[in-house]
């Protein structure tokens, strides 16, 4: 495992954020004997502090930020996350409130500044203050505590289960019955549970969940108090399964509750369609070991089509693995090109400390014009690729500005764990022009904003989402009006709703009359696209009336420009207005 390949560096946004833990103690620690501590002839303790010193030297000697990092910062770490668990009523549940405020006072000694005598007043605590602790979960707590000191949101200690699972979703999209979006504690403010990402295509996105999104609680529970392996299994659930997530929006006073039903989600990495103007479109989700392949795929399927351009779309997308960019920016960019340059703090025999990464120009797929579409969800291996392909001239960058996260992870077996794993940081990779990435992102050459519903609108679509009225609308009325609907699905025509009977009526009795056209027209059109695909089995993904930076690329690459004028549009581009129906029972909105 020491080549880019082997290592599978992983460039991922995916926050891994958690409530991190620690280790440490004080006032047990004059129990202890500084010239023969007890647990250096306990087996099983020796084991315990081996997994510690281990973590602290992996972080000091390979991690980004871990040079020069003194050993008492680490154990500092320890020691603060050790003393917020024993304050915390969600852990130590069996524990007496005497072991429990021992433990937290203890941890309030600064003394402790080597993982030697720290872990000798930890020891003595197992051994002879409170003997039923768990000195296992005291141990895992602690590693976390040392990982937490370096501030890094992406590093992390993984269990054996949490690695494969992580490895499984790197290889491939596989069988996803999760909700299509992750979560993770606020790292502002850590009683909160927050939306850390939202797939593209995935229940989440379908319903409108967003970044930072705050879920308060998941068919009634406080997801704080879910332990992660529970929370994880309620994420999975089988399609058809209803829930209930109660959801609070930066900008509005008061929660919402938006009743869901699981589904099974796509599979793929990627998907491609042509559009009008033999324009191909490659919408992305992840980074995975796949999707180079199924990327290759979608552009000799489009070429043999006619393909005369291309747009890839990375919005939404938080990267994944260092290969798989490379392998894509290879089928763009031509011998010799720069894909990246990276500083690595972990290097090898074969991946030095700092190395330049150019196309072989071998996978080359042709010089066809290019729009590669970003946004502020787009990170990491996204950002890698959309960088060279702005910095070599390859393509046109639309959207908004990216993420910013130019560092990557890798995984690294603990040798005194066999059941342990350190995910933490390792390299910063730049930009061709060796400009940093990292809390900067990739601009955009043309700036478009996503849209977004208006203000005052999320309370109306979240009892709308609940209830599908949108859904509901579409599915009864499909089989009469089906040749309206079909017309409806094409992604380069407007929504005319006076060929929809009653869909005045139906947004009367929906009390939707608050909502504004364009968001009217957004949930209508992704009902017809839900209902499309469920009768004819193909899935769409391509809107160049109502989504407007790929409404924008697409005008871009069939009107012949040479260069773009920067610009910015409206985020809530209208739909084509109708005149004003006669009848009160069908027309425009």
């Amino acid at each position: 495992m020491t080549s880019i390949r082997r290592l599978s560096l992983i460039l991922f946004v995916a926050a891994f954020s958690f409530f991190t833990l620690a280790t440490s103690s004080s006032a047990f620690a004059q129990s202890t004997s500084p010239q023969a501590p007890r647990w250096q002839r306990d087996r099983d303790l020796q084991q315990k502090y081996q997994y510690l010193r281990e973590v602290s030297q992996m972080l000091q000697r390979y991690h980004l930020r871990g040079e020069g990092v003194d050993e008492k910062v680490l154990v500092k770490g320890a020691r603060e996350t050790l003393g917020r668990a024993a304050k915390d009523a969600r852990y130590f549940e069996t524990w007496p409130e005497w072991a429990k405020s021992t433990l937290a006072s203890a941890m309030d000694n600064n003394e402790y500044e080597t993982i030697s005598n720290f872990f000798d007043s930890l020891s003595a605590f197992v051994q002879f203050v409170y003997p039923e602790a768990d000195a296992t979960e005291l141990a895992d707590l602690a590693a976390s505590g040392l990982v937490s000191a370096l501030n890094d949101p992406y590093s992390r200690v993984l269990t054996q289960e949490e690695f494969q699972e992580f490895m499984q979703m790197m290889q491939d999209m596989g069988d996803d019955r999760s909700i299509g979006a992750s979560f993770s504690r606020n790292p502002e403010n850590r009683d909160q549970i927050i939306v850390s990402h939202v797939r593209w295509g995935g229940i989440g996105y379908n319903i409108g969940l967003r970044h930072g999104d705050v879920i308060e609680s998941m068919n009634g529970l406080d997801l704080l108090e879910v332990p992660r392996a529970e929370l994880r299994a309620m994420l999975e659930m089988e399609p058809g399964t209803e829930f209930t997530l109660r959801v609070r929006r930066e900008g509005y006073d008061e929660a919402f509750d938006i009743k869901l039903a699981q589904v099974q989600n796509p599979g793929d990495a990627a998907y491609g369609v042509m559009l009008p103007g033999n324009v191909g479109y490659i919408r992305t989700t992840q980074f995975v070991q796949t999707l180079d392949a199924e990327i290759d795929a979608h552009i000799r399927t489009l070429k043999a089509e006619g393909m005369k351009s291309l747009i890839l779309d990375l919005r939404n997308n938080p990267g994944g693995a260092m290969n798989t960019c490379m392998n894509i920016a290879s089928f763009f960019l031509t011998r010799g090109q720069t894909i990246t340059s990276v500083h690595n703090r972990m290097p090898s025999f074969v991946q030095p400390a700092d190395q330049t990464h150019v196309a072989d120009g071998r996978n080359n797929r042709g010089d066809f014009p290019l729009v590669t579409l970003i946004n502020e969800y787009s990170a990491s291996a996204s950002e890698m690729l959309s960088g060279a392909l702005k910095g070599n001239n390859r393509s046109t960058i639309i959207g908004t500005n990216s993420y910013g996260k130019g560092i990557g992870q890798t995984f690294r077996p603990l040798q005194s764990r066999s059941d342990r794993y350190l995910y933490f940081t390792v390299l910063e990779y730049f930009d061709p022009a060796g400009e940093q990435v990292h809390e900067i992102g990739i601009s955009p050459d043309v700036v478009v904003a996503d849209y977004r519903e208006q203000d005052g609108e999320f309370g109306i679509l979240s009892r709308l989402w609940s209830e599908k009225a949108f859904e509901n609308y579409v599915n009864e009325n499909w089989t009469a009006n089906a040749e309206a609907f079909e017309k409806a699905a094409r992604p380069d025509t407007p929504i005319n709703t006076s060929e929809f009977p009653g869909f005045r009526n139906f947004l009367r009795a929906s009390n939707a009359r608050g909502l504004s056209d364009a968001t009217i027209a957004h949930e209508l059109r992704r009902a017809i696209f839900a209902k499309y695909e469920e009768v004819h089995g193909e899935k769409k993904i391509a809107d160049i009336v109502y989504d407007p930076a790929l409404k924008r690329g697409w005008e871009f690459l069939t009107t012949g420009e040479s260069a773009p004028a920067p610009e910015e549009l409206h985020p809530a581009t209208q739909p084509e207005s109708q005149p004003e129906p006669e009848s009160a029972d069908e027309g425009d909105f």
